[in-house]
C-alpha cells in the first residue's frame, strides 16, 4: 500500500477474500458509510445545506496510473461477491451525508435493526426498509450487493421470501390481485399493510380468502387494529397483503409407481411448515386432485 493515501477498491477486495478464505468460506458482511461507497474514493469536506458530505482531506500525494486498478468497488464485490453482501451508504456516484457527525446510513440501519425483529430481518428486507427514510431528498440510494441477500442479518440462515400482493378494499370486503394461478386457496389469510413493505407498524387489517378466482381472491374482513379500522375507511389507501396461513391444502397426485415418487413425497412433507411453500396434500387417487404431475424419464 503507498503511503499517504486510503486502500484501495481492488485492495479491500482482495482482503476480503482472503479472510473469507482462511475462515473455510465464511460469508462477510461489509458495511460502508461513505462517499461513492460503490468505488472506495470519499469527497471533500463539503457541505449540502445542513448536511455534511461524509470525507475526509488527505493532503496532497500523486499516484501513477498505473498503480490505480481501473474498477470501482462494484466491479470488485461482485467479482468476490461469493465471499460477502455488501451493504453501501450510496451509489458508485454518490455522496454519502452526515447529520450532526452521524452518517444517514448508519442512523437508518440502527433504527430499522432497533424497530424489527433481527431475528426475521435479512439483508434484501432491510434495503427495502430504507425507502422510508430521507437521505437528501434522493441524492443519496442506499444499496446492497451479494448473495444470499435473503439470509438472516449477520446469520447464515437463508428465509425464502413471502410474496406481497396488492389487495383493494371495496364495499363487501377486500380484492386480492392474486388467485388460483398463484396458489391462493380458500381459507387462506392475510394481513393488510398501508406500506409495501408489510412493516409491523402499517397493519390495519386481517383477512380470510373465501372465492378464489384465476387472477384474484374475494377475501372477507377478520379484524382490524380498532374499532373505527374497516373497509369503507381503507378504499382510497394504496394497500399490500402478506400471507401468513395456508387455507385449504392443493391436492396433488404422483403416481406410486412414478420413478422419483419417494423424493418428491419426501420433498412437500419436509416444507409444508414453510408459508412461501404452498400446503400441499398428496392424494391417492388423480380424479381427487387439483394437479397431477409425473416424471419424464430416470434423470
Amino acid at each position: 500500500m503507498l503511503p499517504g493515501r486510503g486502500i484501495l477498491d481492488i485492495e479491500l477486495g482482495d482482503m476480503i477474500e482472503s479472510i473469507s478464505k482462511e475462515k473455510g468460506g465464511l460469508s462477510i458482511v461489509a458495511m460502508l458509510d461513505c462517499c461513492r461507497a460503490g468505488s472506495g474514493t470519499r469527497a471533500g469536506d463539503t457541505r449540502v445545506g445542513d448536511l455534511a458530505i461524509r470525507g475526509i482531506n488527505l493532503g496532497g500525494y500523486a499516484i501513477s496510473a498505473d498503480a490505480i486498478p481501473q474498477s470501482s468497488l462494484r466491479d470488485t464485490f461482485f467479482r468476490y461477491d461469493r465471499s460477502h453482501i455488501l451493504l453501501a451508504a450510496c451509489a458508485p456516484d454518490e455522496n454519502a451525508h452526515e447529520d450532526q457527525g452521524h452518517g444517514l446510513f448508519t442512523r437508518a440501519f440502527l433504527d430499522i435493526v432497533r424497530k424489527n425483529d433481527i431475528r426475521e430481518l435479512t439483508y434484501s428486507s432491510l434495503i427495502s426498509l430504507m425507502d422510508n427514510y430521507e437521505f437528501n431528498g434522493g441524492q443519496q440510494t442506499p444499496r446492497c450487493e451479494g448473495y444470499d441477500l435473503d439470509r438472516v442479518l449477520f446469520t447464515q440462515e437463508v428465509r425464502p421470501r413471502r410474496p406481497v400482493y396488492k389487495i383493494l378494499a371495496i364495499n363487501d370486503g377486500f380484492r386480492l390481485e392474486a388467485g388460483i394461478q398463484d396458489g391462493i386457496k380458500t381459507g387462506a389469510q392475510f394481513t393488510v399493510h398501508t406500506d409495501k413493505h408489510c412493516t409491523p407498524e402499517s397493519l390495519v387489517a386481517c383477512v380470510e380468502a373465501q372465492a378464489t378466482q384465476v387472477t384474484f381472491t374475494h377475501c372477507s374482513y377478520l379484524s382490524g387494529l380498532d374499532s373505527e379500522t374497516t373497509p369503507s375507511v381503507l378504499t382510497a389507501l394504496p394497500l399490500y397483503a402478506l400471507q401468513t396461513h395456508h387455507g385449504q391444502s392443493f391436492r396433488l397426485f404422483i403416481d406410486r409407481e412414478d420413478p422419483h415418487y419417494g423424493k418428491w413425497s419426501a420433498l412437500i412433507n419436509n416444507n409444508l411448515d414453510d408459508i412461501s411453500v404452498r400446503s400441499i396434500r398428496l392424494v391417492e387417487l388423480n380424479q381427487e386432485a387439483d394437479l397431477g404431475m409425473s416424471t419424464d424419464g430416470e434423470e
